[in-house]
């Protein structure tokens, strides 16, 4: 075992392990200063990560003499901001701080020209400081220096993962980089210094292994003293700016204004090396930016962007009452959608990028969106009665991707568009264009799959216009007409006035996929002549049509939709049912309610459980009691409808309820029951939903472990893999959707394991969990459930990977092309498009199939056009 800083590292792998966590004690360190003024709390904060925070800014700048001035001026940020974020909820004190070192650096970069002059001294000291006394010294030495020689976007994330001994969550959360980019990072930076050590025998050591090994440096005397000078001098100014001063508490920070306008100056003073170097150069947590700027406030943010909508400025202004438990952004905006009708857009990765708490009375609208910002380090700004949210991205990282999709082969090209989707930054438009325009069919449709995650924001992004000038053009290219109704979603969003008169033409086609997909992206437009149109569609011969136009109509939020909405409640068609319930909850009319409520007693159980949600929208306040009373009813699917409606409201009056009703004779409600627990979000759920895990009744732990996958707690993830080996296939298939939802690495062998079930819901419940990753491990099994016997299963395998981007799957899709099923044959035509590059094998039989499939609709669509059957759901 090697100790590098305050990590230990076990040789025997490559990954580093961390110490124990001190998450918990750290914050509790930094509130023992800044609410109670205990000095030796914050010296104790400080020296515990002083390694750390030294190797981390070493790192950075390469020389000692840079990584002391960074480390002085880090610290600094933590004695004059943080009394700022040492109370909010999931705040990660080590990773604020690595934060505030890695932008304080890129800050300096910017601002020290004697950087230049300090290089050649940076080589001398690598090969002083880094190297262990051991046979593997000069290995060491060399691959130190050239892990120096990597551009930042690789260098940084190998550096803080491998010699800082970080995971690489905790990477991603510093460098402010989704975890799958950050993983992608390391896993490339890796594979170019095994080309830069092509020349050096290693023999059977790993390069990773040599960097773990490398013995960094303590932290300098001097640079230690230099913390301790600036706590004395923090205290002492402190004791005498209160001196007669009433010392009052201001949102909760014990030290006042005027004595911290003290503090800041005698700081100054005593650390001279870094008056250079701005006052914000910290981390996301005290409203900056990833580059160290300050971020705009709402206010600013509207004064660059469009005119705020009237609507918009009313909906800001609005004072709620909140709770929101550890929440992601998509949930928080759909709770404040539902409440006051705010309209947000944002690119789809930032989505999970972080957890959200908050708990207040009387906040307005306004400030829950700046909290929200600030806990995620985003940039918001106003376009008309929209909110749109971004996540800058790194600059040099950005230009990397630039130069791959530049010069690139075909399967960088992919990489690179796929990279640039993964970030929320507004300036990533242009450049997923250039690869939609690229000569290569893979890397174009490549671009139009990811783009379907930013189809809501790309109108919003830099440098964009004509937007209809540049997704019309691969229409006209007869190999890309496989994406249409992928670009004609995305020409949706242009909100141009050409747009919406193609858009109206396909509601008339001849074909009722392309009516039904043109009836999503009329709407899409905004254009007020939309309305019309939908109306009719609600009376179209086509289910699916009538569906779509239902759903479609819940964003217009004009209540002329409300009487045909509620005349198609009764349709034959389930589907419909469902979305013209979801629509009306959208209206928040209260002519909606009544009819909901009956939609709760509907025959069919699909129905029923779309009425929920439904409700939730309302807002009505009728229907708290009136759910409550349902729990009563006579109809054991009535009762689980109404438990899921319930837990939908997040209302705390509900949770006593259903408790209650977890004793009920019927399996599905007490279920049901579990289910909506979770949904509440309801501390109190917690323990209970845990305990059910363990119940004898099968039905108790599958919904108890359904609710428990939304809790995102980590304590739930081994219980959870525990309930993996239960003896009911429902316990089995649950569970393993819930770890999908956890998205932690220790459920990885167990979810591979469950490939092989023998009940075919297990199996597709673990290949859709399966679905984001992009571990080699995972390819061979999923291509041996290319040949399940569930139809399903084989579709959820091919989509899973598709996201590998395995070479070794490449036969098998080809062979998929031939299955009996059509949707199976369908993810296996997606599989082969993002993953075809230059085989020219693929190509032929890809094209082949595209030309029998074309042939087989065009005998299809001479035929009458008939109401087609309500999609079967959970049959297996």
């Amino acid at each position: 075992m090697l100790t590098i800083g305050l990590f230990p590292v076990n040789m025997s792998t490559s990954q580093p392990v961390q110490s124990a966590d001190h998450g918990t004690d750290d914050a509790r360190l930094l509130q023992g200063y800044f609410k109670h003024g205990d000095h030796d709390a914050m010296e104790e904060f400080l020296l515990r990560h002083a390694d750390a925070a030294f190797h981390c800014a070493l790192g950075c700048s390469g020389n000692s003499a840079d990584a002391e001035d960074i480390c002085q001026a880090a610290f600094l940020q933590v004695l004059l901001n943080g009394d700022r974020i040492c109370d909010q909820a999931n705040f990660n004190p080590r990773g604020w701080l690595m934060t505030i070192i890695i932008n304080t650096y890129r800050k300096k970069l910017r601002q020290d020209a004697s950087r230049r002059q300090r290089n050649e001294e940076s080589i001398r000291l690598r090969e002083q400081s880094f190297a262990p006394d051991d046979e593997k010294a000069e290995l060491v030495s060399v691959a130190i220096r050239a892990l120096q020689s990597l551009p930042e976007n690789y260098r940084l994330p190998i550096w803080l993962h491998y010699m800082g001994g970080m995971s690489v969550s905790e990477v991603a959360f510093v460098l402010t980089l989704p975890e799958n980019t950050a993983r992608g990072q390391i896993k490339r930076g890796i594979e170019q210094l095994r080309q830069s050590l092509a020349g050096f025998t290693t023999g059977a050591v790993a390069i990773p292994e040599l960097l773990s090994s490398a013995a960094l440096p303590s932290t300098p005397t001097a640079l230690t003293a230099s913390f301790k000078a600036l706590i004395a001098s923090a205290a002492a100014k402190t004791a005498g700016a209160a001196t007669g001063t009433a010392s009052t508490v201001v949102q909760g920070s014990f030290i006042t204004a005027s004595s911290k306008i003290a503090v800041t100056s005698a700081l100054l003073l005593t650390v001279t090396t870094v008056v250079t170097i701005a006052f914000h150069a910290g981390g996301g947590y005290n409203g900056t930016k990833a580059d160290g700027a300050p971020a705009p406030s709402l206010a600013q943010a509207a004064d660059r962007s469009q005119v705020i909508d009237k609507s918009l400025a009313a909906i800001l202004d609005k004072k709620i009452d909140v709770v929101y438990r550890r929440d992601y952004l998509p949930e928080v905006l759909d709770d404040l959608d539902k409440r006051v009708g705010l309209r947000s857009v944002f690119p789809k990765p930032v989505g999970q990028m972080f957890l959200f708490s908050l708990e207040e009375k009387q906040i307005t609208v306004k400030q829950v969106l700046e909290k929200l910002a600030l806990e995620g380090r985003l940039e918001v700004e106003y376009h008309g009665d929209e909110v749109a949210f971004w996540k800058k991205a790194d600059d040099k990282f950005l230009a990397e991707l630039e130069k791959k999709l530049k010069e690139g082969n075909v399967e960088a090209r992919c990489e690179a568009v796929y990279d640039l989707a993964q970030l929320g930054d507004k300036r990533i438009y242009p450049f997923i264009f250039r690869g939609l325009s690229d000569k290569q069919e893979a890397v174009a449709s490549e671009a139009i799959r990811v783009l379907d995650g930013h189809a809501a924001t790309v109108r919003y992004g830099t440098n964009v216009q004509p937007l209809f000038e540049i997704l019309s053009k691969p229409l006209s290219v007869p190999k890309m007409a496989a994406y249409k109704n992928e670009l004609m979603t995305l020409l949706s969003y242009s909100r141009d006035p050409r747009a919406f008169e193609s858009l109206i033409a396909l509601l008339k086609d001849m074909d009722a996929s392309v009516r039904s997909n043109a009836a999503l992206a009329v709407v899409n437009t905004r254009d007020p002549r939309a309305f019309e149109s939908l109306i009719a569609l609600l009376k179209d011969t086509d289910a699916n049509v009538r569906s779509n136009a239902a759903y479609a109509l819940a964003n217009t939020r004009d209540p002329r939709v409300v009487e045909p909405l509620i005349a198609l409640l009764k349709d034959t068609d389930t589907n419909v049912r469902s979305s013209a319930a979801y629509a009306l909850g959208k209206t928040r009319d209260p002519r909606a309610f009544e009819p909901l409520i009956a939609l709760v007693k509907d025959t069919d159980v699909k129905v029923q459980h779309s009425a929920a949600p439904a409700l939730s929208y309302t807002r009505d306040p009728r229907a708290f009691e009136s759910l409550i009373a349902l729990l009563k009813d006579t109809d054991a699917s009535v009762r689980s409808g109404a438990a899921v409606a319930l837990g939908n409201t997040r209302d705390p009056r509900a949770f006593e309820s259903l408790i209650a009703l977890l004793k009920d004779t019927d399996a599905s409600v007490r279920s049901g029951a579990a289910v909506a627990l979770g949904n509440t979000r309801d501390p109190r759920a917690f323990e209970s939903l845990i305990a059910l895990l363990k119940d004898t009744d099968a039905s108790l732990r599958s919904g108890a472990a359904a609710a428990l996958g939304n809790s995102r707690d980590p304590r739930v993830v081994e219980p959870l893999i525990a309930l993996l080996k239960d003896t009911d296939a429902r316990v089995r298939s649950n569970a393993a959707y819930a770890l999908r939802n956890t998205r932690d690495p220790r459920a990885f062998e167990s979810l591979i394991a469950l490939l092989k079930d023998t009940d075919g819901s297990v199996r597709f419940g673990a290949a859709a969990a399966l679905v984001n990753t992009r571990d080699p491990r995972v390819v061979e099994p999923l291509i041996t459930l290319l040949k399940d016997r569930n139809a399903n299963v084989r579709s959820n395998a091919a989509y899973a990977l598709c996201n590998t981007r395995d070479p070794r799957a490449f036969e098998s899709l080809i062979a998929l092309l031939k299955d009996t099923d059509g949707s199976v044959r369908s993810y296996a035509v997606f599989a082969l498009s993002i993953n075809l590059l230059e085989n020219a094998q693929g190509k032929t039989a890809l094209d082949e199939y595209k030309k029998v499939e074309s042939e087989r609709k065009a005998a299809v669509k001479s035929q009458p056009v008939k109401p087609s059957a309500p999609p079967l759901s959970g049959d297996f």
